[in-house]
């Protein structure tokens, strides 16, 4: 594997509409042949400069496969006006120290504890795919397959697949008939046309490229019907965590993909029709993901709750997880988390269901 690197210096008063524009370029580059991973970095001490990295199986792989399709002509359209000056590519060989482990194996040792499936996700999962008799699904970052394993014990005919061999370890220990795959969404050892539905849940923030994954999906979808579950960037924004964990949530609402980022990689993917429909917290969530204390802000504040949430887990630092919960620990005494709970009102939904159909 090699990477791929460039400093990339944009013009003033541009940032915002460059940062959109590469967000939708990043499908283009991902479908190519080679490609592995992407990232681009703010520079913190240098305003409007950015870092940006692509892994890649060779240099040939960047060189002649990329820059030699037409999709390297749509990423110059909508990326290289916004240069100055224009970047100069440079491409490095392996690391010489170790990378690091799957974010889910981190988290993944007493997932169970608190992500317990909720059956109203579950049932909308369903009625979106809308399933045909003898319907095939398989469950994609099925993570220790609690979604997966409860419309397994509905009759349904499920497969998981996730790239953690400590999640899949825990899946088994609860579902030991269930087929459980190890493997990456965007390399799926799996064949061809093999599965009529698809589905996942919270996951797509933690796929390396959208584009490949879904380029993936579609190739082992026989039927036309891709569901999953999510919260789009925009919507991430707008919890009112942001009020006490406010780098936390941003990192986040960076790292969940915006919704004109998911169309365009649906599109790239082969994906012609597609729906967003939003979904609010209810009460009673039984599956404790981020803002599931969206009317409770007590539960964060049970023993572990923290723990199996990426958000915290993965994206808050330890400073800002004290402070922030000093301060909402002292607005909830005071009565002023109410106030701040409906600053933060919207009708935008708190998440969202995605129905993707080839």
């Amino acid at each position: 594997m090699i990477l791929e690197t460039a400093v990339l210096s944009i013009k003033p008063g541009q940032e915002t509409e460059f940062e959109t524009a590469m967000k939708m370029a990043k499908p283009l580059i991902a479908a190519s042949d080679g490609f592995q991973d992407m990232e681009v970095r703010a520079n913190l001490d240098v305003p409007g400069q950015y870092l940006l990295l692509v892994w890649w199986d060779s240099v040939d792989d960047h060189e002649q496969g990329f820059r030699g399709s037409q999709r390297y002509g749509r990423w110059k359209e909508l990326l290289h006006h916004f240069y100055d000056p224009f970047p100069t590519v440079e491409h490095f060989g392996g690391s010489i120290t170790p990378g690091k482990t799957a974010i889910y194996d981190k988290i993944g040792i007493g997932y169970d504890n608190t992500r317990a499936p909720d059956p109203r996700i579950a049932d909308r999962l369903v009625e979106l795919m809308a399933p045909g008799d003898n319907a095939r699904i398989l469950d994609i970052a099925c993570g220790t397959a609690n979604y997966t394993g409860m419309l397994a014990r509905r009759g349904m005919d499920m497969t998981g697949l996730d790239l953690s061999a400590t999640m899949l370890q825990a899946a088994r220990s609860t579902n030991p008939d269930l087929p459980l795959i190890q493997g990456s969404v965007d390399a799926m050892p799996l064949p061809g046309n093999s599965f009529d539905n698809v589905m996942c849940t919270l996951a797509i923030h933690h796929f390396p490229d959208l584009g490949k994954a879904f380029t993936e999906i579609a190739r082992v979808l026989r039927g036309d019907r891709f569901v999953f579950f999510t919260a789009t960037g925009e919507q991430t924004a707008r919890y009112w965590l942001a009020n006490y964990f406010p780098d936390a949530v941003k990192r986040a609402s960076e790292l969940d993909p915006s919704v004109d980022a998911i169309k365009e990689a649906l599109k790239v993917a082969g994906f012609h029709r597609f729906e967003f429909v939003n979904w609010d917290v209810p009460e009673n969530l039984k599956d404790l993901f981020a803002y599931a204390g969206k009317d409770n802000p007590e539960l964060y504040f049970t023993e572990g709750i923290m723990d199996g949430i990426s958000l915290f887990s993965n994206l808050a630092h330890e400073d800002e997880m004290a402070s922030g919960l000093k301060a909402l620990r002292a607005d909830i005494d005071s009565g002023h988390w109410q106030s701040v709970r409906q600053q933060y009102d919207h009708d935008q939904g708190d998440y969202c269901f995605v129905v993707a159909e080839k």
